[in-house]
């Protein structure tokens, strides 16, 4: 009796943890690759794009590839994208563009690259350990400041293109001086040393500890201890 009480109250647990579990994760936002169609020029403007999404503009979870033969002009303050893929001419226009992703820049033309006067182009990578990367052999242009975070930058061989200062720096693959005319100031990106379990924090275990523990209703490692009421409950591994 006492044997089957316990493997209900272990099962009733574990229920309740992969509930709280899927019902604190999002749904996953739609992704879509936006690129040019040369119809129009505006970021702004739907008929600048296919393959978006239901907007038809280029939105934060998209990625966007401006074709060869192609130019685009940032029309608005800002503009926040998952990827950038530059095989033409990106005008951001005195405005910011930030890129959660990898960077690629491969024009060269005439005109082509990426910049203008007074704009910012912020590029992020998820983590050090991970960082995005800036690639390619197109040219930055104009006044341009490139804001880099966990960011490799290695793989970049552009140039300056025509008049005024190009200048990447942050953090990422530790990177100084100057090459091509560019300007760069980036420090050693460290990679953060990850707890035991994958998390830095734990709810205090109970007397007898399970081998792994609930922290902020997350599932970690092989068990887990759920506080109801501050009695921990034990969940035997499985």
């Amino acid at each position: 009796m006492l044997k089957s009480r316990s493997k209900f109250v272990s099962t009733l647990v574990l229920l309740t943890l992969v509930g709280l579990f899927f019902s604190s994760t999002p749904p996953a936002a739609y992704a879509a690759t936006c690129t040019s169609t040369g119809v129009t020029t505006d970021w702004n403007t739907a008929t600048t794009w296919t393959g978006c999404g239901v907007t038809g503009l280029p939105t934060a979870t998209d990625d966007v590839v401006i074709a060869a033969g192609h130019g685009v002009t940032l029309d608005i303050p800002s503009a926040t994208i998952a990827s950038l893929t530059v095989n033409a001419f990106l005008n951001l226009n005195g405005n910011t563009l930030t890129v959660n992703g990898n960077v690629v820049n491969n024009s060269t033309g005439s005109p082509g690259g990426i910049g203008a006067l007074n704009s910012t182009l912020n590029i992020n990578g998820s983590s050090c350990g991970t960082p995005a990367t800036l690639t390619g052999a197109g040219d930055l242009f104009a006044i341009l400041t490139v804001n880099v975070t966990n960011v490799d930058t290695s793989g970049f061989t552009g140039s300056k293109k025509a008049v005024g200062t190009v200048v990447v720096n942050g953090t990422g693959v530790a990177r100084t001086g100057t090459t091509n005319d560019i300007d760069y100031n980036i420090t050693q990106c460290v990679t953060p040393v990850a707890a035991v379990g994958g998390v830095a924090e734990y709810i205090s275990p109970p007397a007898q500890p399970a081998q792994g523990w609930l922290q902020k209703f997350g599932l970690i490692a092989f068990g887990a201890v759920l506080m109801v009421g501050g009695v921990g409950l034990a969940v035997r591994k499985w």
